[in-house]
Protein backbone atom coordinates (compact mmCIF):
# COMPACT_ATOMS: atom_id res chain seq x y z
CA UNK A 1 0.00 0.00 0.00
CA UNK A 2 1.31 3.06 -1.01
CA UNK A 3 1.22 6.18 1.48
CA UNK A 4 0.79 9.44 -0.77
CA UNK A 5 0.84 11.85 2.56
CA UNK A 6 3.65 13.55 4.30
CA UNK A 7 3.35 12.87 8.09
CA UNK A 8 3.55 16.46 8.73
CA UNK A 9 -0.32 17.00 7.73
CA UNK A 10 -0.96 13.67 9.86
CA UNK A 11 0.29 15.42 12.74
CA UNK A 12 -1.00 18.60 12.90
CA UNK A 13 -4.60 17.43 11.76
CA UNK A 14 -3.85 14.61 15.38
CA UNK A 15 -5.23 16.64 17.96
CA UNK A 16 -4.12 14.21 20.52
CA UNK A 17 -0.68 14.78 18.92
CA UNK A 18 1.12 12.24 21.20
CA UNK A 19 5.45 10.78 21.00
CA UNK A 20 6.60 7.65 22.05
CA UNK A 21 9.65 6.71 24.20
CA UNK A 22 11.90 4.01 23.78
CA UNK A 23 14.95 2.43 24.82
CA UNK A 24 17.87 1.25 27.24
CA UNK A 25 19.97 -0.60 24.99
CA UNK A 26 22.34 -3.95 25.38
CA UNK A 27 25.63 -3.90 27.16
CA UNK A 28 27.89 -4.13 24.06
CA UNK A 29 26.36 -1.02 22.44
CA UNK A 30 26.99 1.07 25.59
CA UNK A 31 30.43 -0.12 25.39
CA UNK A 32 30.99 1.74 22.38
CA UNK A 33 29.26 5.07 23.16
CA UNK A 34 29.39 5.25 26.88
CA UNK A 35 30.70 8.51 26.57
CA UNK A 36 27.74 9.98 25.15
CA UNK A 37 25.85 12.74 27.78
CA UNK A 38 23.07 14.79 27.78
CA UNK A 39 25.21 17.75 26.60
CA UNK A 40 26.35 16.05 23.39
CA UNK A 41 22.80 16.32 21.84
CA UNK A 42 22.64 18.66 19.13
CA UNK A 43 19.85 18.54 16.40
CA UNK A 44 20.18 18.68 13.11
CA UNK A 45 19.40 21.46 10.51
CA UNK A 46 18.40 21.37 6.74
CA UNK A 47 19.63 24.40 4.94
CA UNK A 48 18.89 25.04 0.95
CA UNK A 49 17.41 21.22 0.89
CA UNK A 50 20.47 19.80 3.06
CA UNK A 51 19.83 18.18 6.09
CA UNK A 52 23.14 17.96 8.35
CA UNK A 53 23.66 16.69 11.52
CA UNK A 54 27.13 16.95 13.47
CA UNK A 55 25.99 14.80 16.33
CA UNK A 56 24.43 11.84 14.09
CA UNK A 57 27.72 12.26 11.78
CA UNK A 58 25.15 12.19 8.35
CA UNK A 59 24.42 14.08 5.63
CA UNK A 60 21.19 14.25 3.05
CA UNK A 61 21.00 15.65 0.26
CA UNK A 62 17.43 16.33 -1.34
CA UNK A 63 18.97 18.32 -4.30
CA UNK A 64 20.67 16.29 -5.14
CA UNK A 65 18.36 12.88 -4.58
CA UNK A 66 14.99 14.67 -5.77
CA UNK A 67 13.95 15.05 -2.17
CA UNK A 68 12.12 17.30 -1.13
CA UNK A 69 14.14 17.68 3.03
CA UNK A 70 12.22 19.57 5.60
CA UNK A 71 12.82 19.74 9.44
CA UNK A 72 10.21 20.92 12.15
CA UNK A 73 10.95 24.38 13.64
CA UNK A 74 8.63 23.63 16.54
CA UNK A 75 7.16 20.25 18.17
CA UNK A 76 3.59 20.89 19.94
CA UNK A 77 2.87 18.11 22.56
CA UNK A 78 -1.28 18.83 22.14
CA UNK A 79 -1.70 17.17 26.04
CA UNK A 80 -0.78 20.42 27.27
CA UNK A 81 -0.43 22.66 24.53
CA UNK A 82 3.29 23.62 24.66
CA UNK A 83 5.33 24.11 21.94
CA UNK A 84 9.04 23.68 21.81
CA UNK A 85 10.91 25.62 19.54
CA UNK A 86 13.49 23.60 18.09
CA UNK A 87 16.23 26.44 18.80
CA UNK A 88 15.24 26.01 22.80
CA UNK A 89 17.67 23.16 23.94
CA UNK A 90 16.89 23.29 27.08
CA UNK A 91 13.07 22.77 26.01
CA UNK A 92 14.13 20.07 24.00
CA UNK A 93 15.97 17.99 26.91
CA UNK A 94 13.04 18.78 29.23
CA UNK A 95 10.82 16.98 26.35
CA UNK A 96 13.29 13.61 25.66
CA UNK A 97 13.79 13.52 29.31
CA UNK A 98 9.69 13.15 29.07
CA UNK A 99 9.64 10.54 26.45
CA UNK A 100 8.65 12.44 23.90
CA UNK A 101 10.61 12.05 20.29
CA UNK A 102 12.24 14.49 18.39
CA UNK A 103 11.70 14.86 14.58
CA UNK A 104 15.17 15.55 13.78
CA UNK A 105 14.78 14.98 9.46
CA UNK A 106 12.05 14.43 6.76
CA UNK A 107 12.23 13.91 3.62
CA UNK A 108 10.05 13.01 0.24
CA UNK A 109 10.59 11.70 -3.16
CA UNK A 110 9.52 14.46 -4.94
CA UNK A 111 8.43 11.59 -7.51
CA UNK A 112 6.33 9.69 -5.22
CA UNK A 113 5.51 11.43 -2.34
CA UNK A 114 4.13 8.49 -0.17
CA UNK A 115 7.70 7.41 -0.24
CA UNK A 116 10.06 9.01 2.61
CA UNK A 117 12.83 9.08 4.79
CA UNK A 118 12.96 10.51 8.78
CA UNK A 119 15.03 10.72 11.21
CA UNK A 120 14.08 10.29 15.06
CA UNK A 121 15.73 10.71 18.25
CA UNK A 122 14.62 9.84 21.79
CA UNK A 123 15.11 8.42 25.23
CA UNK A 124 14.42 5.41 27.41
CA UNK A 125 12.58 6.45 29.74
CA UNK A 126 10.06 3.47 30.11
CA UNK A 127 13.65 0.94 29.98
CA UNK A 128 11.16 -0.79 26.75
CA UNK A 129 14.92 -2.07 25.70
CA UNK A 130 16.43 -2.81 29.28
CA UNK A 131 17.15 -6.34 28.47
CA UNK A 132 18.92 -5.67 25.09
CA UNK A 133 18.16 -4.09 21.64
CA UNK A 134 18.36 -7.10 19.96
CA UNK A 135 15.95 -8.63 22.56
CA UNK A 136 13.66 -5.77 21.72
CA UNK A 137 13.65 -5.69 18.15
CA UNK A 138 13.13 -9.14 18.52
CA UNK A 139 9.26 -8.44 19.99
CA UNK A 140 8.55 -5.92 17.68
CA UNK A 141 9.50 -8.31 14.79
CA UNK A 142 6.93 -10.32 16.27
CA UNK A 143 4.08 -7.76 17.11
CA UNK A 144 4.60 -6.24 13.29
CA UNK A 145 4.27 -9.75 11.96
CA UNK A 146 0.79 -10.13 13.41
CA UNK A 147 -0.20 -6.98 13.05
CA UNK A 148 0.21 -7.32 9.29
CA UNK A 149 -1.49 -10.97 9.51
CA UNK A 150 -4.64 -9.32 10.18
CA UNK A 151 -4.58 -6.99 7.06
CA UNK A 152 -2.20 -9.59 4.01
CA UNK A 153 -2.13 -13.19 3.69
CA UNK A 154 1.77 -13.07 3.65
CA UNK A 155 3.71 -10.29 4.92
CA UNK A 156 7.46 -10.75 5.57
CA UNK A 157 8.53 -9.28 8.55
CA UNK A 158 12.07 -10.30 9.62
CA UNK A 159 15.48 -8.68 11.40
CA UNK A 160 17.82 -7.40 9.49
CA UNK A 161 21.75 -6.27 9.73
CA UNK A 162 22.43 -3.72 7.89
CA UNK A 163 26.13 -1.92 6.75
CA UNK A 164 24.58 2.15 7.02
CA UNK A 165 27.94 3.95 6.67
CA UNK A 166 30.23 1.54 7.85
CA UNK A 167 28.30 0.88 10.96
CA UNK A 168 26.30 -2.78 11.47
CA UNK A 169 23.06 -1.65 12.11
CA UNK A 170 19.82 -3.70 13.89
CA UNK A 171 16.38 -3.15 11.51
CA UNK A 172 13.07 -3.88 11.35
CA UNK A 173 11.88 -4.68 7.92
CA UNK A 174 8.27 -4.94 6.81
CA UNK A 175 7.91 -5.97 2.86
CA UNK A 176 4.13 -6.67 1.40
CA UNK A 177 3.79 -7.55 -2.05
CA UNK A 178 -0.03 -9.31 -2.80
CA UNK A 179 -3.20 -8.89 -4.32
CA UNK A 180 -1.59 -5.75 -6.22
CA UNK A 181 -0.40 -3.94 -3.21
CA UNK A 182 3.17 -3.43 -2.67
CA UNK A 183 5.06 -1.06 -0.04
CA UNK A 184 8.45 -1.87 2.40
CA UNK A 185 9.19 -0.23 5.45
CA UNK A 186 12.47 0.02 7.25
CA UNK A 187 13.41 0.80 10.93
CA UNK A 188 16.91 1.33 11.34
CA UNK A 189 18.15 1.32 15.27
CA UNK A 190 20.81 3.12 16.55
CA UNK A 191 21.89 3.61 20.27
CA UNK A 192 23.68 6.73 21.62
CA UNK A 193 24.21 6.44 25.62
CA UNK A 194 20.87 6.35 26.70
CA UNK A 195 19.55 7.77 23.80
CA UNK A 196 18.50 6.04 20.19
CA UNK A 197 18.42 7.07 16.94
CA UNK A 198 15.65 5.39 14.34
CA UNK A 199 16.05 6.17 10.66
CA UNK A 200 12.33 5.07 9.19
CA UNK A 201 11.93 4.75 5.23
CA UNK A 202 8.83 3.94 3.34
CA UNK A 203 8.88 2.86 -0.34
CA UNK A 204 6.91 0.78 -2.87
CA UNK A 205 10.28 -1.96 -2.69
CA UNK A 206 13.03 -3.11 -1.26
CA UNK A 207 15.19 -1.93 -3.73
CA UNK A 208 13.57 1.44 -2.67
CA UNK A 209 14.79 0.94 0.72
CA UNK A 210 18.36 0.13 -0.36
CA UNK A 211 18.37 3.22 -2.38
CA UNK A 212 17.01 5.71 -0.12
CA UNK A 213 19.69 5.06 2.65
CA UNK A 214 22.62 4.91 -0.21
CA UNK A 215 21.37 8.55 -0.01
CA UNK A 216 22.84 9.86 3.13
CA UNK A 217 26.43 10.48 3.20
CA UNK A 218 28.55 10.91 6.56
CA UNK A 219 29.39 14.40 7.74
CA UNK A 220 32.44 13.79 8.83
CA UNK A 221 33.69 12.90 4.97
CA UNK A 222 31.34 15.86 3.13
CA UNK A 223 33.81 18.63 4.50
CA UNK A 224 31.91 19.50 7.06
CA UNK A 225 29.64 21.61 5.01
CA UNK A 226 26.13 21.35 4.30
CA UNK A 227 26.68 23.39 0.97
CA UNK A 228 24.88 21.61 -1.83
CA UNK A 229 25.64 20.72 -5.38
CA UNK A 230 22.96 22.82 -6.38
CA UNK A 231 23.98 25.88 -4.09
CA UNK A 232 27.65 25.49 -5.95
CA UNK A 233 26.06 27.48 -9.23
CA UNK A 234 27.30 30.39 -9.23
CA UNK A 235 24.76 33.32 -8.39
CA UNK A 236 23.79 35.46 -11.12
CA UNK A 237 23.18 39.41 -10.06
CA UNK A 238 19.99 41.03 -10.45
CA UNK A 239 19.58 42.74 -13.94
CA UNK A 240 16.06 43.32 -13.95
CA UNK A 241 14.77 46.20 -15.93
CA UNK A 242 12.81 48.54 -14.21
CA UNK A 243 10.09 47.41 -16.05
CA UNK A 244 10.60 43.66 -14.75
CA UNK A 245 10.98 45.02 -11.19
CA UNK A 246 7.78 47.01 -11.63
CA UNK A 247 5.72 43.88 -13.04
CA UNK A 248 6.77 42.12 -9.68
CA UNK A 249 5.06 44.96 -7.64
CA UNK A 250 2.39 44.60 -9.30
CA UNK A 251 2.43 40.99 -9.31
CA UNK A 252 3.06 40.81 -5.47
CA UNK A 253 -0.21 43.46 -4.75
CA UNK A 254 -2.35 40.54 -6.71
CA UNK A 255 -0.89 38.05 -4.09
CA UNK A 256 -1.59 40.04 -1.32
CA UNK A 257 -5.79 40.26 -1.93
CA UNK A 258 -8.21 38.07 0.46
CA UNK A 259 -6.99 34.90 -1.61
CA UNK A 260 -3.97 33.29 -3.81
CA UNK A 261 -5.01 32.07 -7.18
CA UNK A 262 -2.99 30.66 -9.24
CA UNK A 263 -3.14 28.00 -12.53
CA UNK A 264 -4.07 25.15 -10.68
CA UNK A 265 -5.28 26.30 -7.61
CA UNK A 266 -7.54 29.44 -5.75
CA UNK A 267 -6.86 29.19 -2.10
CA UNK A 268 -9.15 31.07 0.29
CA UNK A 269 -9.34 30.95 4.12
CA UNK A 270 -12.23 31.00 6.47
CA UNK A 271 -13.42 33.82 8.76
CA UNK A 272 -15.25 33.78 12.23
CA UNK A 273 -18.04 36.61 12.74
CA UNK A 274 -21.10 36.21 15.34
CA UNK A 275 -20.04 32.81 16.37
CA UNK A 276 -20.54 31.33 12.95
CA UNK A 277 -17.63 30.27 11.06
CA UNK A 278 -17.76 29.98 7.28
CA UNK A 279 -15.54 28.95 4.84
CA UNK A 280 -17.04 29.64 0.75
CA UNK A 281 -14.30 27.80 -0.93
CA UNK A 282 -15.22 24.43 1.39
CA UNK A 283 -18.64 25.24 1.11
CA UNK A 284 -19.28 25.02 5.08
CA UNK A 285 -20.74 26.95 8.07
CA UNK A 286 -20.16 25.94 11.35
CA UNK A 287 -22.69 27.94 13.87
CA UNK A 288 -22.05 27.78 18.07
CA UNK A 289 -24.32 30.16 18.59
CA UNK A 290 -26.78 27.45 21.19
CA UNK A 291 -24.01 25.50 22.04
CA UNK A 292 -20.88 25.35 24.76
CA UNK A 293 -18.16 25.90 22.33
CA UNK A 294 -15.92 29.00 22.25
CA UNK A 295 -13.89 29.25 18.85
CA UNK A 296 -9.55 29.83 19.16
CA UNK A 297 -8.51 33.22 18.27
CA UNK A 298 -6.50 33.56 15.19
CA UNK A 299 -3.97 34.39 17.34
CA UNK A 300 -3.90 31.10 19.54
CA UNK A 301 -4.39 29.34 15.98
CA UNK A 302 -0.79 30.31 14.99
CA UNK A 303 0.51 27.39 17.46
CA UNK A 304 -1.89 25.28 16.75
CA UNK A 305 0.35 23.48 13.76
CA UNK A 306 0.16 26.70 11.82
CA UNK A 307 3.83 27.46 13.13
CA UNK A 308 3.31 30.59 13.83
CA UNK A 309 1.93 31.76 10.14
CA UNK A 310 -0.95 34.50 10.42
CA UNK A 311 -4.02 34.02 8.69
CA UNK A 312 -3.54 36.60 6.79
CA UNK A 313 -0.62 35.92 5.10
CA UNK A 314 -2.05 33.85 2.43
CA UNK A 315 1.49 33.65 0.47
CA UNK A 316 2.67 31.89 3.67
CA UNK A 317 -0.13 29.67 4.16
CA UNK A 318 0.19 28.83 1.03
CA UNK A 319 3.58 27.79 1.19
CA UNK A 320 3.02 26.04 4.50
CA UNK A 321 0.66 23.95 2.72
CA UNK A 322 2.67 23.43 -0.29
CA UNK A 323 5.79 21.98 1.80
CA UNK A 324 3.26 19.17 3.03
CA UNK A 325 1.41 20.47 6.15
CA UNK A 326 -1.84 21.12 7.31
CA UNK A 327 -2.96 24.69 8.33
CA UNK A 328 -5.71 24.87 11.20
CA UNK A 329 -8.27 27.32 9.54
CA UNK A 330 -10.83 26.57 12.48
CA UNK A 331 -10.30 25.53 16.19
CA UNK A 332 -13.61 25.22 18.60
CA UNK A 333 -13.42 23.59 21.62
CA UNK A 334 -15.39 23.66 24.99
CA UNK A 335 -13.83 24.88 28.23
CA UNK A 336 -16.12 22.70 30.41
CA UNK A 337 -15.43 19.51 28.63
CA UNK A 338 -12.01 18.63 27.69
CA UNK A 339 -13.26 15.89 25.55
CA UNK A 340 -14.97 18.39 23.03
CA UNK A 341 -13.20 19.42 20.04
CA UNK A 342 -13.78 20.12 16.75
CA UNK A 343 -10.98 21.51 14.23
CA UNK A 344 -11.12 22.11 10.02
CA UNK A 345 -7.72 22.13 8.63
CA UNK A 346 -6.18 22.20 4.85
CA UNK A 347 -3.55 19.98 3.39
CA UNK A 348 -2.95 19.73 -0.13
CA UNK A 349 -4.49 17.14 -2.55
CA UNK A 350 -1.94 14.41 -2.67
CA UNK A 351 -4.61 11.53 -2.83
CA UNK A 352 -3.38 9.32 -6.10
CA UNK A 353 -5.55 6.04 -4.80
CA UNK A 354 -9.01 5.26 -4.11
CA UNK A 355 -10.54 6.74 -0.40
CA UNK A 356 -10.69 3.19 1.18
CA UNK A 357 -6.66 2.98 0.53
CA UNK A 358 -6.09 6.19 1.64
CA UNK A 359 -7.64 5.69 4.97
CA UNK A 360 -6.23 2.26 5.38
CA UNK A 361 -2.72 4.35 4.79
CA UNK A 362 -3.89 6.79 7.72
CA UNK A 363 -4.82 4.07 9.97
CA UNK A 364 -1.71 2.34 9.85
CA UNK A 365 0.49 6.13 10.54
CA UNK A 366 -1.94 7.13 13.50
CA UNK A 367 -2.12 3.15 14.70
CA UNK A 368 2.37 3.69 14.64
CA UNK A 369 2.06 7.31 15.95
CA UNK A 370 -0.11 6.06 19.45
CA UNK A 371 1.63 3.29 20.27
CA UNK A 372 4.77 5.63 20.43
CA UNK A 373 3.14 7.52 23.30
CA UNK A 374 4.59 7.20 26.88
CA UNK A 375 2.07 4.87 28.73
CA UNK A 376 1.67 7.31 31.51
CA UNK A 377 -0.02 9.74 29.57
CA UNK A 378 -2.23 6.84 27.25
CA UNK A 379 -3.32 4.19 28.96
CA UNK A 380 -5.00 2.36 25.46
CA UNK A 381 -5.96 3.13 21.88
CA UNK A 382 -7.78 1.63 19.01
CA UNK A 383 -7.95 3.08 15.30
CA UNK A 384 -10.66 1.76 12.97
CA UNK A 385 -12.59 2.98 9.42
CA UNK A 386 -16.19 3.52 10.25
CA UNK A 387 -18.71 6.22 8.76
CA UNK A 388 -20.03 9.43 9.73
CA UNK A 389 -22.84 11.72 8.13
CA UNK A 390 -22.13 14.99 7.62
CA UNK A 391 -23.93 17.73 5.15
CA UNK A 392 -26.52 15.34 4.30
CA UNK A 393 -24.29 12.32 3.38
CA UNK A 394 -22.65 9.10 4.44
CA UNK A 395 -18.59 9.40 4.53
CA UNK A 396 -16.20 6.84 4.99
CA UNK A 397 -14.09 7.86 8.38
CA UNK A 398 -11.51 7.03 10.89
CA UNK A 399 -12.31 6.88 14.69
CA UNK A 400 -10.08 7.25 17.24
CA UNK A 401 -10.83 6.09 20.33
CA UNK A 402 -8.40 6.58 23.34
CA UNK A 403 -8.13 6.79 27.08
CA UNK A 404 -5.66 9.10 28.08
CA UNK A 405 -5.17 11.19 31.99
CA UNK A 406 -7.86 14.03 30.66
CA UNK A 407 -10.66 10.82 29.99
CA UNK A 408 -11.81 8.46 27.24
CA UNK A 409 -12.44 9.87 24.27
CA UNK A 410 -13.53 8.98 20.46
CA UNK A 411 -12.05 11.13 17.56
CA UNK A 412 -14.19 11.06 13.85
CA UNK A 413 -11.44 12.14 10.97
CA UNK A 414 -13.42 13.25 7.89
CA UNK A 415 -10.68 13.43 4.54
CA UNK A 416 -12.70 15.12 1.45
CA UNK A 417 -11.27 16.37 -1.79
CA UNK A 418 -11.87 20.09 -2.84
CA UNK A 419 -9.91 20.59 -5.74
CA UNK A 420 -6.32 21.41 -5.17
CA UNK A 421 -6.35 20.67 -1.44
CA UNK A 422 -7.67 18.26 0.93
CA UNK A 423 -10.12 19.77 3.81
CA UNK A 424 -9.80 17.28 7.48
CA UNK A 425 -12.55 17.87 9.77
CA UNK A 426 -11.82 16.00 13.42
CA UNK A 427 -14.55 15.90 15.75
CA UNK A 428 -13.82 14.78 19.26
CA UNK A 429 -16.18 13.55 22.19
CA UNK A 430 -16.15 11.19 25.32
CA UNK A 431 -18.36 8.80 22.59
CA UNK A 432 -18.67 8.41 18.87
CA UNK A 433 -22.29 9.53 19.52
CA UNK A 434 -20.99 12.83 20.87
CA UNK A 435 -18.43 13.21 17.96
CA UNK A 436 -21.18 12.84 15.45
CA UNK A 437 -22.73 15.68 16.99
CA UNK A 438 -19.96 17.95 16.32
CA UNK A 439 -20.11 17.17 12.64
CA UNK A 440 -24.35 17.83 12.40
CA UNK A 441 -23.32 21.06 13.46
CA UNK A 442 -22.12 22.20 9.93
CA UNK A 443 -24.51 23.35 6.84
CA UNK A 444 -23.41 24.64 3.70
CA UNK A 445 -22.06 27.76 3.18
CA UNK A 446 -25.07 28.65 0.43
Amino acid sequence: MKRIFKLGILAAALSLCFSGCASKSDKKSDETVSEFKDDDIVLGEVVDGVYTSKMLDLKFDGNVNDMDVTAEEEFTNRLDGKVVKRSDMEAVHDRLDKGYYIGDMEAYDNKNKGNHVEVEIYKDIHHEMKDGLENYIDKEVKKQRSEQKERFKNPKVEKTTRDFLGDKLLSVDVIIDEDGIESADTTLYKKMGEYFMEIHVRGDNAEDIDRYLGMFEKYSDSGNNAKSSKADKSDKADTKSDTDKKADTDTKAVEETSEVNGSEDTLELGSVSDKVYSNKMLNIKFDISKTGLDFVSEEGLKNLGNDGIDKSDLDAVKKHIEDGKSFTDMFAVDNNDTTKKISVSLAKNDMLMPMDEYLDAHKAVMESQLSKVPKDQLKSSRVKKSDAHFLGNELSCLDIYVDTTVGKQCQKYLFVVKDHYMMIIVSSGKDEKEAQKGLDLFQQYQ
